[in-house]
């Protein structure tokens, strides 16, 4: 189904009467944007996580077994689209052809979080963060030197909440994984306190928008997504093997239960491919992209809600913010 620009412009204010009050985060500062143009040849097709890498890993870690406490029960909009997290998030970057989404997936998270509650708007640096994950967190990323450098955001995210990430400025991004463990524990850093992460099972995914969070996922990724950043949608899809699927790792900020057409809904996710993919002017931004509800119930796994607590609307029991079963 076509939308029109007018159409998405009565959604964002139909939105705005309602989400105002809500005390949705600023948009992201238009003079901290630059900072985030890290552009590729749309040629360098990031790499995927193996199609076998990713059952091996989700056969290890059924959802059960993730070490986060479940997402309290918070108060939804009960509406039918939510793009009200879209204009706070920060801007698009891309992983190259490296296959570092995971990565990606959770500084996009963090970065969104801490502008959200802090006001700070921050450019963390990736290629620190490549490292930090492969070294210090057990299990969490493979190496970033190889050609198999696929990693789990849920895992991601439980480690670095409470710590902190180097600066881009530092530390730029590259297609070269330029090593950095010597020094990357050294100043300047960004200290993370107050970072609330969950685990969600999706039918919970816009409760959490609808409170200010967002969510990384884990996700088959099938061939035929356009350029557009959507998928076909369908009530049910072929299996994936290792011909045509790769594992993916993205950041949900939105949903709309009629994008694809009427009860046809989608969840609006941050990309990290850059701003040449997803672009679909007055409908959403570009570097952005649109899963069908049915395809990520049929394929994804690991959803992560991730915020911070002055962001977060809903009212936390004193002691609940932080507590973590090890």
């Amino acid at each position: 189904m076509k939308k029109t620009a007018l159409a998405f412009g009565l959604i964002i204010l139909a939105f705005g009467i309602t989400v105002n009050a809500r005390k949705i985060p600023d948009p992201w500062p238009a003079d901290r944007a630059d900072e985030h143009d890290l552009e590729y040849d749309p040629d360098d097709s990031p790499r995927m996580i193996p199609y076998d890498k990713m059952v091996e890993y989700i056969n290890q870690n059924p959802y059960e077994s993730i070490p986060l406490e479940e997402m309290p029960r918070m108060p939804a909009l009960g509406a039918a689209a939510n793009y009200s997290l879209l204009a706070a998030q920060s801007p698009v970057k891309s992983q190259g052809n490296r296959g570092q989404c995971h990565n990606f997936s959770v500084t996009a998270a963090l970065e969104y979080s801490v502008w959200a509650g802090e006001k700070e708007a921050q450019n963390f640096s990736e290629q620190c963060n490549a490292w930090k994950f492969y070294y210090d967190c057990d299990g969490c990323s493979l190496n970033p030197e190889s050609t198999d450098d696929g990693g789990w955001p849920q895992k991601e995210a439980v480690f670095i909440s409470d710590k902190f990430m180097k600066f881009e400025t530092d530390y730029p991004y590259s297609n070269n994984p330029t090593f950095c463990k010597k020094n990357f524990d050294d100043a300047p850093v960004k200290n993370f306190s107050n970072i609330v992460v969950y685990k969600i099972l999706q039918d919970r995914i816009k409760e959490a928008i609808d409170n200010n969070l967002v969510v990384t996922v884990g996700t088959f990724w099938r061939d035929g997504w356009n350029k557009y950043g959507e998928y076909e949608y369908k009530l049910l899809y072929p299996i994936c093997t290792a011909l045509n699927c790769g594992g993916h790792a993205v950041t949900i900020t939105g949903y709309d239960d009629h994008w694809f057409g009427q009860d046809k809904g989608g969840w609006i996710f941050k990309n990290s491919w850059g701003t040449w993919w997803g672009e679909k002017k007055g409908q959403k931004p570009a570097g952005y992209g649109v899963i069908p509800y049915p395809y990520l119930r049929q394929f994804g796994h690991s959803a992560t809600a991730i915020s911070h607590k002055n962001a977060v609307l809903a009212n936390f029991p004193k002691g609940c913010i932080k507590k973590r079963r090890k």
